[in-house]
């Protein structure tokens, strides 16, 4: 019992340190100057896609209303990505009911809308697809998952992540490790102003691989 209390006031500790350092870094982000923004941006993202193979198919995140996880499914192309509606976070994605694959189905279905006219750059589907009726047909990767890269508020260089509290993040990464194959490879991006030398952490909140900003 005594050993449960100790336990629970360490989590209360750490969940008030959390929540003060998200209110100190909204209000270090809000002041960041919007030509800031947008060098530090373009570093990060050229330093992304020069080493990083661009040319492999992606999967973008979807919030249910209503459900406490996030999902990975998949896009076709930039101009599928432009054509999806913005959430009320800004964010582009399929509407709920829209079907689309998740990284962790196990099936092959190897076709896609007929509105999308850009195929997936590379394919390795081993299925037999009618081509001329599917001429855009998409590589099979269910289950497969090489890198996620991960927002947040706070990071350490070593890699330790804050988000904004829901858990969202950690709880997808988490059931990667224990359902796909391998686990992919974590990366963090980040303006240099989000990098702390120290940030508590829980046993639950997810380790990432590499952290990304301009220093």
């Amino acid at each position: 019992m005594i050993v449960s209390s100790c336990l629970e006031d360490m989590d209360a500790t750490v969940r008030q340190q959390k929540a003060a350092l998200r209110k100190q870094m909204n209000q270090v982000l809000n002041a960041l100057p919007k030509h800031e923004v947008v060098r530090q941006s373009k570093i990060v993202t050229d330093k992304h896609v020069l080493e990083n193979d661009t040319s492999r198919s992606t999967f973008r995140l979807r919030f249910r209303k209503g459900s406490s996880e996030m999902e990975m499914i998949r896009l076709f192309s930039m101009e599928d990505l432009n054509k999806l509606p913005v959430n009320k976070w800004n964010i582009r994605q399929p509407l709920d009911d829209e079907i689309r694959e998740s990284v962790f189905e196990a099936e092959c279905a190897c076709t896609v809308p007929t509105s999308i006219t850009v195929a997936p750059s590379y394919s390795e589907c081993a299925c037999t697809v009618p081509t001329n009726q599917y001429p855009y047909y998409r590589d099979c990767l269910a289950g497969k998952l090489d890198l996620v890269l991960n927002p947040g508020l706070v990071f350490t260089p070593e890699g330790k992540r804050l988000g904004r509290g829901k858990a969202y993040y950690d709880q997808f990464l988490h059931k990667c490790s224990k359902q796909l194959e391998n686990s992919p490879v974590t990366l963090a991006l980040a303006f240099k102003e989000q990098i702390l030398p120290h940030l508590p952490t829980t046993p639950t909140d997810y380790i990432m691989d590499y952290v990304l900003y301009e220093d």
